[in-house]
């Protein structure tokens, strides 16, 4: 009994187990969907996954973005796989290729990282795009001799290849582009003789190939083939190349030498740029054009010649090849584009060709070694920073046809010792010969009618300049800093000179600025510190803040706490007077000139004063009295800015013209505005924290934004018709929002603005 019992149980068992492992594999197969031959889709979460062998086609993202499996084992009778099948398959280490597979299509293996290695089958023909971008593990690569076509980016960034291994005889004719870019430790490859193409930046940022051979096959290289090949010492272009498209050799800082094709007659834009160990360049003798920043960056160049079928350098071609020490540039040559030489630091001598007629900007900036240049006469106009920063410049000629010295052309040539400027000159831009420290004299020819700011500033020798007698304008900075400069004769010619023109000019011991000039400007003379006289013209209108700061003459002309120029121009007060009246002869206040008086409650000025310069009483807090002058026309910008005492003010009927911010902040109650104003610039009463109420001029046609803003106070406002223009937030203030009323009539723009903006109105 006992043995029947234990036959039966053994049968029991065995059925169990029989029914479990059917389970088991009812579960297996239901993780893939299968259609007519076809993987459509892998479930599961297996690690390792053997697919059925009734599988033809792995179908379109069959295994896309399965991260569990590593291992997939593929059946001898698989022919096709399908795009994506095995993309982002992230742990995937071990797949088989099965002999009948002809192609690899678009992104097939594409972010298989942990990849280490695939055996391509030996009747391969394709390799598509992306095919295995970024599988940052393989190492290796063996290609079929029957692959013919390697599509765009197929080992982008295959970061851990080191060998592409391609038999002699292979069928391989095409590489597309950025093909194996981003192989970044790929020191391996040979290419067959039969390539007909290498698509643009196929081995870009590959830092560690050494060397590479180029096919007779090629008959052109494609932009940026080899940029940052970093290791890569030689290259031999074989003459069956015609043509080279732009940054092909770019940044490969260990090229040391390079063999051009013989028929090549444009070398490209960037070509060679950033090679650094280039030392020599053989060009071929057909060379017509060479494209911009060509050679740029070629640090060990010391020479090269320049074929005489050349008719143009373009932008940048040699700038910055630091070894170059001399270059001859052919007869044909007639133009030299912008930077083409700049900062080539050894470069001590060029001879330009007769023929040039243009010039680039920049064009030998920066060359500290270059001594002497004579300039054809095609050359009419010196461009910008053509020769700035030439630090040893010694010698310039400049053709008799000149007409233009832009901005900064000879700036910074510090041993510039003279120059001579032709009758034809008409122009000399801003820092035109700034810091030409060795300049002593200079004779500006009466042909010049414009001269910028800067244009001798910092000529720190220049002790004699003779400026043109028709000058109507002396730019801001034009002497600025000559420390060396005596004397100055302004022409009777000039009206205006601007700030700063002759600051720092600390031999400058007297001036006289003649009849005529009516503006001088801020800081004109500051720093001239052994200036002892200055004589003002009575023709001067406006006189700028700190003229005089640092002079002697400010020093030694101060006279009851003032300092008055010979015309009547206060300039500086320093007494602390609480009530002051300035004397008659007074006819103008300078700005700044009581700025923070803390002392001053009560001033007259003299009835012929008619400007009150910008900032003149800014600031002077106890400020509450002012006797505005009978002929006042302008109070300028910040004229009275926060007095905030000043509680009331009787504007004259000669005003017209309030400046920005002139009494912001102060204390004003109520304003009535003459109707001779005719202008009141923004923020002119902004801040006003006590003023509530306005009337403002009938001459008035617009009111600027802030003009009245910030006023908490300010409830009643009354505009005349004559004004048709306001401003949205001319009386803003967020505290009285729907509080104020506007007094106008029903048709002026007054009106209309009220209503738009929801003021109250009054009609009056």
């Amino acid at each position: 009994m006992s043995k029947l019992i234990k036959k039966l149980l053994g049968v029991m068992t065995f059925l169990a187990l029989c029914i479990l492992l059917t389970s088991q594999a009812r579960a297996a197969t239901s993780d893939f969907l299968i259609k007519d031959g076809v993987l459509l889709a892998y479930t599961g979460t297996s690690k390792t996954v053997t697919v059925p062998d009734s599988i033809k086609t792995i179908g379109k993202r069959a295994f896309y973005e399965n991260t569990k499996v590593t291992t997939i084992v593929l059946p001898a009778g698989v022919t096709t796989i399908e795009d994506e099948a095995f993309a982002n398959c992230n742990s995937l280490q071990k797949i088989n290729l099965p002999e009948g597979i002809k192609r690899i299509p678009y992104k097939a293996f594409s972010g298989c990282y942990k990849l280490k290695s695939i055996t391509l089958p030996d009747k391969l023909t394709y390799i598509g795009e992306s095919a295995f971008s970024g599988c940052r593990g393989i190492t290796k690569i063996t290609l079929p001799k029957t692959v013919n076509f390697i599509s765009i980016e197929a080992f982008r960034w295959c970061s851990k290849l080191k060998t592409v291994s391609i038999p002699e005889d292979s069928s391989l004719y095409y590489i597309a582009r950025r093909a194996f870019e981003g192989c970044e430790v790929l020191t391996t490859i040979h290419l067959p003789d039969g390539i007909t193409t290498l698509g643009k930046q196929a081995f870009r940022y590959c830092y560690r190939l050494g060397k590479i051979n180029i096919p007779v096959s090629l008959t052109k290289l494609q932009r940026e083939t080899f940029q940052f090949c970093n290791s890569l010492t030689s290259v031999s272009i074989p003459d069956s190349v015609t043509v080279i498209e732009p940054y092909v050799f770019s940044e490969c800082s260990k090229l040391s030498s390079i063999k051009l094709p013989a028929n090549l007659t444009l070398i490209p834009e960037g070509m060679l740029s950033g090679c650094g160990a280039l030392k020599s360049i053989k060009l071929p003798a057909g060379i017509t054009q060479i494209g911009a920043s060509a050679f740029a960056s070629c640090d060990s160049v010391t020479s090269i010649n320049l074929p005489d079928t050349l008719t143009r350098i373009e932008a940048g071609t040699f700038s910055n090849c630091k070894a170059l020490t001399s270059i001859t540039i052919p007869a044909s040559v007639t133009a030299i584009g912008n930077n083409a030489f700049g900062y080539c630091t050894s470069l001590g001598t060029i001879t330009l060709p007769e023929k040039l007629n243009s010039l680039g900007e920049s064009a030998f900036q920066g060359c500290r070694k270059l001594t002497s240049v004579t300039l054809p006469e095609g050359i009419t106009e010196i461009n910008p920073y053509t020769f700035s920063g030439c630090s040893k410049l010694l010698y310039v000629t400049l053709a008799d046809n000149t007409t233009r010295i832009s901005n900064g052309a000879f700036e910074s040539c510090l041993s510039l010792t003279s120059i001579k400027l032709p009758e034809t000159l008409r122009y000399i831009g801003a820092n035109a010969f700034q810091q030409c420290h060795q300049l002593t004299e200079l004779i500006i020819p009466n042909s010049v009618d414009t001269i910028n700011d800067g244009a001798f500033a910092q000529c720190v020798n220049l002790t004699n300049i003779k400026l043109p007698t028709h000058l109507t304008y002396i730019a801001s900075y034009l002497l600025n800093s000559c420390t060396s400069l005596k004397e100055i004769s302004i022409p009777s010619s000039v009206r205006t000179i601007d700030d700063y023109a002759f600051g720092n000019c600390r031999a400058l011991t007297s001036v006289t600025v003649p009849e005529g000039v009516q503006v001088i400007g801020d800081n004109v003379f500051r720093g001239c510190a052994y200036l002892t006289d200055i004589t003002l013209p009575k023709s001067l209108d406006s006189l700028g803040s700190y003229v005089f700061t640092g002079t002697v003459w400010i020093r030694d002309n101060e006279v009851n706490h003032m300092v008055v120029t010979n015309n009547g121009f206060l300039v500086k007060y320093t007494g602390n007077a609480t009530e002051l009246t300035l004397p008659d002869n007074i006819v103008y206040v300078a700005p700044y000139s009581f700025k923070d008086n803390g002392s001053l409650t009560a001033i007259t000025l003299p009835d012929q004063i008619e400007v009150i310069a910008r900032s003149a009483f800014a600031n002077c807090i106890s400020l509450s009295e002012v006797n505005l002058p009978k002929k006042l026309r302008s109070i300028e910008q910040s004229a009275f800015n926060n007095c905030v005492s000043l509680k009331e003010i009787s504007f004259p009927a000669s005003l017209n013209t309030i400046g920005h911010s002139a009494f912001e902040g102060c204390g004003f109650r109520t304003l009535k505005l003459p109707d001779s104003i005719s202008f009141v610039d923004a923020y002119a009463f902004n801040n006003c924290l006590s003023l509530e109420e306005v009337w403002l001029s009938e001459g008035m046609t617009e009111v600027k934004g802030y003009s009245f803003g910030w006023c908490p106070k300010l409830l009643n406002i009354h505009i005349p018709d004559s004004i048709t223009k306001i401003d949205k937030r001319a009386f803003y203030s967020w505290e009285n929002v729907g509080k104020q009323t506007i007094y106008c009539s029903s048709s002026s723009a007054a009106y209309d603005y009220a209503k738009l903006n929801n003021y109250k109105i009054e009609l009056e």
